[in-house]
């Protein structure tokens, strides 16, 4: 149950399952384009186009009926509450003096949360990788107890930039040290020197004897440059926050499903006047609705990747290849490139395959390249290059629909794919790269 700042954890679990509902949704209700058949919205469209020849007085309990079946008529209330409460969540358990500030047209402060919890916010700067230092030390008003070092408090900390889901991702925890005698309280010692563009360090800990959740303690400012800064941690465990913890890399991003009904709970006029050209205009999404891209990541192009994605096989693929021909590859939407015509963007893949379109005529084995980032270079950095990287197994020819998969460790963010070379006997037959999904729906 939910009842104070919303988790990682809790976010996916109230998410995901709704996501589920727009695969079924998306497919059988439609999206009532005027290309569009064998649909609830295309059958509607009939209908209203028979019933206003016959009975032209009853146009508005015809607009009424026929609208029903339209996806954002059916998911719009749902999606509004379930986001509008989770936002509600947050703001509402914002610690005093955290500011999300208004950063790259984001407005929603859910969206600046899932920016923080998954250490992707674009802004952020590469955290310090060294573990801080801590020694006991007695303060007037200390509340943490004796304790040996087996049990004593771990400490991290993060930098954080000019606003509060600006946030890098965690320092190694500390080693433990014996708190005795009339010692009360840590000094933590942050080495810096603290880079440019930081402005304060967050602090966390766990709890006396536990090794596990790291909880906020607090938030300290600092001085670009500062080298040694020492930070005293008294606070007793009722003080600490352990529904705020430290950032974890990519751990929480939403599916593309996921994002798609933020996009449409923020959507903010429909169409009240229907054509026979495109009898179901979309909602009219918010230009500052939609979920950054660096929170979510990519379907497979044979799964649900958003309205405005799904136009061809090879869109919002890594590439197409044709055998026997050249390589092509094709881009997505990633970090800025969103736009309001429902075209998401993503953060990249956490894994990837290739799926035949066009059955291969014998064995085939691509090598590829591809470009990345981790947790080691989150998006403060350059992408790093993955080169001569080959799959598990390779194509064996056995029809449309064959899947290779390669192995991507875990915490990886693909962004794009080259394919450098290939073994095997096949000399036609056409593939696409594409996106494994992060997580299964129906797991």
């Amino acid at each position: 149950m939910i009842t104070n700042m919303p988790t990682g954890t809790d976010i996916i679990a109230v998410t995901d399952p709704y996501a589920a509902v727009v695969n079924v949704a998306y497919n059988s209700l439609g999206v009532g384009l005027s290309n569009e058949t064998n649909t609830a919205a295309y059958y509607a469209a009939q209908a209203r186009q028979a019933i206003e020849q016959a009975f032209p007085g009853a146009i508005n309990t015809i607009n009424t009926f026929t609208g029903l079946p339209h996806y954002d008529r059916m998911l719009k209330a749902g999606a509004y509450a379930l986001f509008g409460a989770l936002e509600s969540q947050v703001n509402g358990n914002l610690p005093v003096g955290w500011n999300f500030g208004i950063t790259n047209g984001v407005v929603h402060t859910l969206d600046s949360w899932m920016q923080r919890i998954n250490g992707t916010a674009l802004a952020a700067i590469a955290g310090a990788t060294a573990a801080p230092v801590i020694a006991a030390t007695g303060v007037q008003g200390g509340q943490i107890p004796n304790c040996t070092s087996a049990y004593c408090p771990l400490v991290q900390f993060t930098y954080v930039g000019a606003y509060d889901h600006i946030e890098t991702l965690p320092t190694p925890s500390s080693a433990g040290v014996a708190i005795s005698g009339n010692a009360n309280a840590l000094n933590v010692t942050i080495p810096g020197p603290i880079p440019s563009g930081i402005t304060k360090v967050r602090m966390y800990r766990t709890l006396v004897g536990q090794s596990s959740p790291l909880c906020w303690a607090g938030d300290v400012a600092v001085t670009v440059g500062a080298t040694n800064t020492v930070v005293t941690l008294s606070a007793g465990d009722q003080s600490l926050r352990s529904d705020i913890n430290p950032p974890s890399w990519i751990s929480y991003l939403w599916r593309p499903e996921t994002a798609f009904l933020y996009n449409l709970a923020w959507s903010s006029s429909q169409a009240s006047v229907y054509s026979s050209s495109d009898l179901f205009a979309p909602l009219t999404p918010s230009s500052v609705g939609m979920a950054s891209a660096n929170v979510v990541s990519m379907n497979p192009v044979n799964m649900f990747i958003g309205v405005g994605n799904n136009i061809t096989p090879s869109s919002y693929a890594f590439g197409l290849m044709q055998v026997g021909s050249a390589y092509s590859a094709s881009g997505f939407p990633l970090g800025l490139n969103n736009n309001i015509a429902y075209n998401q963007g993503f953060i990249g893949a956490t894994g990837i395959r290739a799926r035949s379109l066009v059955n291969l005529n014998g064995t085939y084995t691509p090598t590829i390249s591809y470009t990345y980032y981790n947790a080691s270079n989150p998006l403060s950095g350059a992408a790093l290059t993955q080169a001569s990287a080959t799959p598990t197994a390779g194509f064996a020819g056995t029809g449309v629909g064959e899947i290779i998969t390669w192995n991507i460790p875990a915490g990886t963010v693909v962004t794009s794919i080259n394919q450098t070379s290939a073994t095997g006997t096949a000399t036609a037959g056409q593939f696409i790269y594409e996106a494994v999904e992060q997580r299964a729906l129906y797991a």
